[in-house]
């Protein structure tokens, strides 16, 4: 039983290594936020799950994806100069053991990495440009698994930004020099 849970989590990791490079838009699994359609993704994972709209299951996770609504409208997912039913996040949630170190490994770029300050063994790691963020535990036996990442368009999707968006809401006091560098 055991290898095949180790085989999972390799299958896993090997198709979380299909991350775009964040020099470009951060894509996954040829899914890239400002640029793939809804039919793109029905086309790569099928329908969405019933009950669960613009959620899809895999055998070893969970996608959600965050399409836009209309171009430059006030409804919070179209803050982007796109189409209906672009994508603008795809959030990913791992169904067993994913290691934290593995996947930021994968991302090819620099994360800041960042305990939470309320949950002991909760960390967020972060892209400087937004396009990543990484929500992990530390669990008992000292291995830090990932919760879930997600893939945003960052600056690389700074020209498709709406004029009007609303500065991003923040709680996060700690200054880029007290942060720790990963």
């Amino acid at each position: 039983m055991r290898v095949y849970r180790d085989l999972g989590c390799v299958m896993l990791v090997i198709s979380l290594l299909q991350v775009v490079p964040a020099q470009t838009s951060v894509g996954w699994k040829g899914i890239v936020p400002l640029r793939s359609s809804r039919t793109d993704v029905e086309a790569r994972f099928g329908q969405p799950m019933k009950g669960a709209r613009d959620s899809y299951d895999t055998p070893n996770e969970r996608i959600t994806i965050t399409y836009a609504t209309g171009a430059c409208s006030n409804d919070i997912h179209s803050l982007w100069r796109v189409s209906k039913d672009t994508v603008t996040d795809i959030l990913v949630a791992p169904l067993s053991f994913l290691p934290a170190d593995q996947l930021i490994a994968s991302l090819k770029t620099r994360l800041t990495r960042i305990a939470d300050m309320e949950i002991k063994g909760k960390f967020q790691y972060y892209s400087r440009d937004g396009a990543i963020e990484v929500q992990s535990t530390v669990l008992e036996d000292r291995r830090e698994t990932v919760d879930y990442f997600v893939l945003r368009p960052g600056s690389a999707g700074s020209k498709l930004k709406c004029r009007n968006e609303p500065p991003a809401k923040t709680t996060d006091t700690t200054t880029e020099e007290q942060r720790p560098r990963i």
